[in-house]
């Protein structure tokens, strides 16, 4: 079975990682009127279990309960998908944009990485055509996190501002949770995490004869949940990336989280961690 992997050196300039609690935060029924006013929605909040909703006519506006975040959006209210794409702002004016729009709506939060931008397009498939016209009708400008130094990965952390066009805000949304640092855990070690992996049930059914399970990268950091879920603590991490071939499928690239420290029952009680219920690897 060890001949169906290939493992890069894994990861081993730290030892121990440090534990950062998320603490659950205050109602956001309270504080809903004011992030709504903003936002420039108004309204009525409709209470939908995880989230609060304020909706109009222009936009939606999105608070969730479970953590520090939030989603407003324009573009379910758009007549097409390239209404008002004319005049896209440049990578260099969107980032500069962005940045002062989440200052302006307080989320101009610390740990947040350099961001990166991507483009949506619209591809159009006219009658008599042999490629498709594509053109761009909105850009993004993505935020990943860090806390110590150390990736925050998975749906809880990341923000994102679209611009259309003229330089109008479609969407953001900001997905965070205050972290506090608490206590410090050991790392397992390097063999003890490839174990971890080469035993998960996703690979059970391969052999060495007919595949071959790629591992490109191994990255210690922390996961967050998505927003809408309870979190008491990041999750500390060891994100995997690679590649398996099989005769059925040739190429098929993974990245998977095996949770990189152990914990004990009690840490459930005194930390709030939600990895009791979690497998030792997250999809």
């Amino acid at each position: 079975m060890a001949d169906l992997f290939e493992f890069p050196e894994m990861p081993r300039e730290q030892r121990s990682i440090k534990l950062f609690r998320t603490p659950f935060p205050k109602d956001p029924e309270n504080a809903a009127p004011k992030v709504a006013k903003r936002f420039g929605v108004t309204g009525k909040v409709r209470d939908a279990g995880a989230r609060l909703i304020f909706s109009n006519q222009r936009c939606n506006l999105e608070l969730f309960r479970a953590s520090d975040s939030l989603r407003w959006s324009e573009m379910g209210k758009l007549k097409s998908e390239d209404d008002g794409a004319v005049g896209l702002p440049d990578e260099k004016t969107a980032m500069k944009s962005a940045a002062a729009y989440l200052k302006d709506h307080g989320l101009a939060l610390t740990n947040r990485r350099p961001p990166d931008v991507t483009w949506a397009e619209l591809s159009i498939f006219h009658r008599g055509m042999t490629k498709p016209e594509t053109k761009p009708v909105a850009i993004h400008v993505n935020y990943r996190y860090e806390l110590d130094g150390l990736p925050v990965f998975g749906p809880g952390a990341k923000t994102c501002v679209t611009f259309g066009g003229k330089a109008k805000v479609l969407e953001c949304y900001h997905f965070w949770r205050a972290a506090k640092q608490e206590g410090e855990r050991p790392l397992l070690s390097a063999g003890r995490i490839a174990e971890i992996f080469r035993n998960d049930e996703a690979y059970a059914q391969l052999d060495s004869e007919s595949a071959r399970v790629s591992v490109r990268s191994a990255q210690f950091g922390y996961y967050a949940l998505p927003p809408r879920e309870y979190q008491g603590m990041l999750i500390p991490v060891c994100a995997v990336s690679g590649t398996v071939n099989t005769r059925v499928l040739p190429r098929y690239d993974f990245l998977r989280y095996v949770v990189a420290v152990d914990f004990a029952e009690n840490d459930v009680k005194e930390l709030g961690v939600v990895t009791s219920r979690l497998p030792r690897i997250i999809n």
